[in-house]
């Protein structure tokens, strides 16, 4: 639902502005906009609804493409799986299927209300995520997997296109790649022995990355690197600790929003899978060490924002306001399919990968019952349902009613008639000023801050200072 405040208006009508005017910018260089903008002025649709719920389908997809896609080549290494085979390809496939289904529901997130992150993010330019999963996953499968001259080649440049989306669309996902290079450096080390030339290698990565990004962005410096280039060492380190103690201990992380059911369920697998691969209680020969390895390190993530010195860290290296979107950047929601994998493994001679959809759908549905029944419609419980709410037709719209909507439209219409033109503002209760901005587009003849409250008396000074004529909107 579109529910009046939140960040989804803001996207959308600055979707719909760009259609409308085709010289506009597109805001702090995330070219999302213009690409969509571009879509729609060709089919010049210009009502936010619609624009709304095409973004938001076209993007639900695209991300469980994007996710299906990250999975495939990750397990294919990691147990020695070759798409080639045709009954290899099957597990391929279902491990893949049951992995969105995971990633569908396992992050999550609260705003006033909780959501799945598809729920939250799927209107807007954090398709990114799914697109760095991926071009993760092609890195690793090019590292872990020997193959023909052609395919690495293939795979390096479909990686530096998804990476060029990323920094072109929202580039805040590449600050995952400070961590994720080093980890595929650690993993991928030839028979796990330190080689200086690797090292050199994470590090030119590094400032690679940090160099591209901070030239796109200049006007976006981490404050990390503004305290280490002015010699603030202090002033650092008191950030650190401030930040980190608003998100580690006042809540900033969103830690419980985040660590529900499901996610912490997957990461106590993760963890139990490599110990008992590495101390060899688990016999499959299949496994490739280092590909677990990067799945186990990707765990990270999972931790990083709820400690004070580590979230410290990362409020400087993004913003404090955003640290918990690190709990979305691990491959944890890998860990549920490839346990289901090793148990049909161990339990049946010869099983069917139909079994393991089902088996993990099974897992879902039994901690979705434990999230509902036993913790209280726990934070599992209200991802799973804020997607099955959004296939409801009738709660996909705004959260005010016709009625109402169609009142302020006469309102205005009335104005428009009875009033000059830049002559007069509207004024009224909040949700009557965001009809007014975002439904009928009437920005240019009141005053309105989507994030802020509203008084009567900003209205009349407002108008008194502009000789202005106030219409009240009831």
């Amino acid at each position: 639902m579109m529910k009046l405040r939140f960040d989804i208006w803001d996207h959308v009508d600055r979707i719909r502005s760009m259609v409308l005017d085709s010289t506009a910018p597109s805001p702090a260089k995330r070219y999302w906009y213009a690409c969509w903008a571009f879509v729609f002025r060709l089919f010049n649709v210009t009502d936010l609804f619609t624009i709304a719920t095409v973004v938001h389908r076209v993007q639900f997809i695209a991300n469980c493409l994007l996710i299906y896609f990250a999975a495939k080549q990750l397990f294919a290494p990691l147990l020695s799986l070759n798409r080639r085979v045709s009954s290899q390809n099957q597990w391929l496939s279902s491990l893949a299927l049951s992995s969105v289904m995971v990633w569908l529901t396992i992050i999550g997130t609260y705003s006033f209300f909780q959501q799945a992150w598809i729920m939250w993010y799927s209107v807007n330019y954090q398709i990114t995520l799914s697109m760095l999963f991926l071009a993760l996953a092609l890195t690793v499968n090019i590292l872990a997997t020997p193959q023909a001259l052609g395919k690495v080649t293939f795979k390096a440049c479909l990686v530096l296109v998804l990476l060029a989306c990323v920094l072109m669309f929202h580039a805040g996902e590449l600050a995952y790649l400070l961590f994720y290079i080093p980890i595929l450096c650690l993993c991928f080390w030839p028979n796990y022995k330190i080689n200086i030339k690797y090292i050199l290698i994470s590090v030119i990565l590094v400032f690679v990355i940090l160099y591209f990004g901070i030239k796109f962005y200049e006007d976006q410096i981490p404050a990390l690197f503004t305290h280490l280039k002015n010699g603030e060492y202090q002033k650092l380190l008191t950030d650190i600790y401030k930040k980190g103690t608003w998100n580690a201990v006042h809540g900033g992380n969103r830690y419980s929003a985040n660590w529900n059911e499901l996610y912490a369920l997957s990461v106590y697998l993760l963890i139990g899978i490599g110990i008992a691969v590495y101390m060899s209680w688990l016999k499959i020969t299949t496994i490739n060490k280092k590909v677990l390895c990067f799945l186990l390190l990707s765990l990270v993530f999972c931790f990083m924002p709820t400690f004070v010195y580590t979230a410290g860290l990362l409020s400087l290296i993004s913003y404090d306001g955003i640290v918990n979107r690190y709990y979305y950047a691990s491959f944890v929601y890998l860990a549920l399919p490839l346990a289901a994998y090793i148990f049909l493994k161990y339990w049946h001679t010869s099983p069917k990968p139909a079994w393991l959809l089902l088996f993990v759908g099974l897992l879902m549905l039994s901690t979705f019952g434990y999230s509902k029944i036993i913790n209280n419609e726990g934070v599992y419980y209200q991802n799973v349902q804020s997607i099955m709410t959004s296939m409801q037709s009738k709660r996909i719209n705004i959260d005010v009613h016709e009625d109402e909507i169609e009142s302020i439209r006469l309102q205005l219409l009335a104005a428009e008639a009875k009033y000059p033109v830049n002559t007069y503002i509207y004024c009224g209760a909040y949700e009557s000023l965001h009809i007014t901005a975002y439904i009928f587009n009437k920005k240019s003849n009141l005053i309105f801050d989507r994030l802020g409250n509203h008084a009567l008396e900003d209205c009349f000074q407002n108008a008194k200072k502009n000789s202005k004529t106030i219409v009240y909107l009831n």
